[in-house]
């Protein structure tokens, strides 16, 4: 049924008569030429369906090259036209499934928020569905739909791409009893606060050295500074301006995990770096 559609639409094309690729460009010029209104999402359905519509020109099927323009001139409003109902397009039985499967990543790529966090490919991703499931027939579309396919899983394949996480703002590293040499675990987490510093572009970068409470007051705030600039040489060695970083020593105050006096405790035993 749906080739016999199709083979009509282009039998229709010559009935016409005035249908040239004149009147096609008298058309679809005026909507391609329009800035587009509304939301990111509305303007960018407006830009790929007029881009579809012209592909469809290139081809020679010149009725559904204005059935695309006048989806792009409604998005070209401000509407967010929606993609055409999967049910209603004739498509078989495996054709179908594969439709419901592809409608399926596109509504979880709009619940996930991708309107506005990533209009761009929503519209690449919508579009290309869209041309997908009307003009479904290879005999007929085969180039097309092929570019269709390609379009539809680069977008999703950008839309479902992991998110990075931020990088942290704040690390903790840790010494061994009565030690401020940088050891291989802490070594490990301020290379992560080096990528973090330059991905953040942070302007300064605070290091507060913490001791346990084994110990004289005077005698580990000393060692409480001695931590927190070796953490400073640590950093400086890999890149991070000297003049951006500042040395705190907090002795054995301020603990992290409150103890007696006099009880050793690894957590206490640390430098704060902290992202500014």
């Amino acid at each position: 049924m749906r080739v016999l559609k199709a083979l009509g639409m282009v039998a229709g094309l010559f009935l016409l008569g005035a249908c040239t690729t004149h009147y096609i460009d008298d058309q679809l010029g005026p909507i391609e030429n329009s800035p587009g209104q509304g939301s990111a999402f509305a303007q960018d359905l407006h830009k790929d369906y007029i881009q579809l519509a012209r592909i469809f020109q290139h081809h020679g099927f010149l009725s559904e090259a204005l059935f695309w323009g006048d989806k792009s001139a409604k998005a070209g409003t401000g509407v967010e036209v929606p993609w055409e109902n999967v049910d209603t397009q004739g498509l078989p039985p495996t054709a179908l499934a594969q439709a419901k499967t592809d409608e399926a990543k596109l509504k979880a790529a709009i619940a996930d928020g991708a309107k506005t966090s990533d209009p761009a490919d929503l519209a690449m991703a919508q579009v290309s569905f869209d041309c997908m499931i009307r003009d479904w027939c290879p005999p007929i579309y085969g180039d097309i739909l092929k570019g269709c396919r390609e379009r539809f899983d680069e977008a999703m394949a950008r839309l479902t791409k992991p998110k990075m996480e931020p990088p942290a703002a704040d690390y903790w590293i840790y010494f061994d009893f009565n030690k401020y040499n940088i050891r291989a675990d802490a070594a490990a987490i301020l290379d992560k606060a080096v990528t973090a510093i330059k991905d953040m572009g942070s302007k300064s970068v605070v290091l507060t050295g913490h001791t346990d409470t084994v110990g004289t007051i005077p005698y580990n705030l000393a060692l409480s500074i001695k931590r927190a600039n070796s953490a400073k040489a640590y950093l400086v060695q890999h890149g991070v301006p000297a003049g951006s970083i500042i040395t705190i020593g907090k002795g054995k105050t301020d603990l992290r995990v409150p103890t007696p006096d006099q009880v050793r405790e690894q957590e206490n035993r640390n430098v704060h770096v902290e992202l500014k």
